[in-house]
């Protein structure tokens, strides 16, 4: 069995979408009577494959598992509690060592280009993203963080970072995020660990519609089991629902993607009219018909999607995570096709796609490039962002594929550190 220590405690943060179309993380908005929450549907993988066995180790502190700000983590680390620790590709795992960082009392407070609300965020989550620069010569000369500098950082202004506090970085470290201690360790099976990890992220999230989808256990697509709400609403319905998942069928990531697609464009339902899905029954499992909830639709007699998407300006992303290849996923191919039939598609697509999963790029490309609601001014894309977890060797290249095809990125997800830095690089565009 391959150990892979899984962090429980992720803090997994959004960034909302404004209204100038400015992508601002834990940073103060042009407009904030603009401001508009981003829409992110997450399509858990609930296949038969999901079964297999990790080990993962808990959280040192904390009734959620979650990173909590009043906790004092320095007895679990040598991260020193007055420095931030920066790092470019996102991921608490790259900021650095102890000895790197710089004092917190270096970022500006006041006057123009202050990180007043860059502090704040840190102060109440332990880590922000948003645009920073470094003093070099006297405020002559402004660049990129440096490490053992403490010269003044002004926000607002320069290349894009991730800043963590000290506290966070010990946390991180403690909790089985790095190499070190402090939890309990436990065998588990893959899908737990992932219900485990979207249910803790579910109580950091604040400024963004968060939704739930799954797969048909017969490999027919998928549902929407918590339609995209603000976090507010669907964060205790995602928990809910996540504790009654259990693991089985196929891996049918067109299908769940074509039906996400039709939810987003308050289209008419597919597989989500007859989807079967197993969950837990006491210490056995059950299958039960579990169609798209009536909350997603507009009507509880209906089969037409309500769209999530609100705003002209508004973003929309679909995060997909996987432990394996399509399997069972040639159902909405013809459909697919239909789509791109008319579309100038770059050379390595093909409007003949097929096999399975074969039109997952396709699909992906189209969402990127379609006007998804005529409802408002200009093209309302989707987004899509892949996550291969648990040493996935098999599908790697299609969801990289999809992914790229789709405005988005494909994170791997290998060990402890790749899946911690993946869900958490992944919140950048939102």
């Amino acid at each position: 069995m391959k150990k892979i220590k899984i962090l429980l405690g992720l803090l997994f943060l959004s960034a909302p979408a404004l209204a100038d179309d400015t992508e601002i993380y834990g940073a103060t908005a042009i407009d904030e009577s603009n401001r508009v929450n981003s829409n992110v549907l997450f399509i858990m993988d609930t296949s038969g494959s999901m079964d297999g066995e990790v080990t993962i180790t808990t959280p040192p502190s904390g009734s959620t598992g979650a990173y909590l700000s009043s906790n004092d983590y320095s007895n679990v680390g040598t991260y020193v509690e007055d420095k931030v620790y920066h790092t470019k590709s996102g991921g608490p795992s790259d900021a650095g060592d102890p000895s790197d960082g710089n004092v917190i009392s270096s970022l500006r407070t006041t006057g123009d280009k202050n990180c007043a609300t860059e502090i704040a965020t840190l102060n109440s989550t332990g880590r922000v993203e948003s645009k920073f620069q470094q003093d070099r010569k006297n405020k002559d000369k402004w660049e990129k963080l440096q490490n053992k500098n403490n010269n003044e950082i002004r926000c607002g202004k320069g290349q894009t970072y991730f800043l963590y506090t000290g506290n966070y970085m010990n946390w991180f470290h403690s909790s089985g995020g790095g190499n070190g201690g402090g939890g309990t360790t436990i065998t588990t099976t893959r899908l737990q660990v992932v219900v485990d990890v979207v249910k803790h992220l579910t109580y950091s999230l604040s400024d963004i519609n968060l939704g739930l989808m799954r797969f048909d256990e017969y490999s027919r697509g998928g549902m929407i089991d918590v339609p995209v709400t603000d976090i507010a609403t669907s964060g205790a319905l995602i928990r809910n629902k996540l504790d009654t998942y259990y693991h089985s069928g196929g891996t049918p990531l067109s299908e769940s993607l074509y039906e996400a697609a039709l939810y987003y464009r308050g289209e008419n339902w597919k597989y989500g009219q007859n989807s079967i899905a197993g969950v837990i029954n006491g210490s056995n499992s059950t299958s039960i018909n579990s169609p798209s909830v009536s909350e997603s639709r507009i009507s509880a007699s209906s089969g037409k999607y309500k769209s999530p998407i609100e705003s002209e300006c508004q973003k929309n992303h679909v995060i997909l995570l996987t432990d394996g290849r399509p399997w069972g996923d040639e159902g909405s191919n013809s459909d697919i096709r239909n789509l791109v039939k008319n579309m100038s598609l770059p050379a390595q697509l093909s409007k003949s796609c097929s096999g399975e999963g074969g039109c997952l790029d396709e699909l992906a490309y189209w969402l990127k490039n379609t006007d998804n609601s005529a409802n408002f001014t200009g093209n309302q894309d989707i987004s899509l962002y892949t996550i291969g977890g648990f040493n996935l060797s098999n599908g790697v290249d299609v969801l990289t594929r999809a992914a790229n095809f789709g405005g988005g990125r494909y994170y791997p997800a290998d060990d402890t550190q790749g899946l911690i830095d993946a869900l958490d690089s992944s919140s950048l565009i939102f």
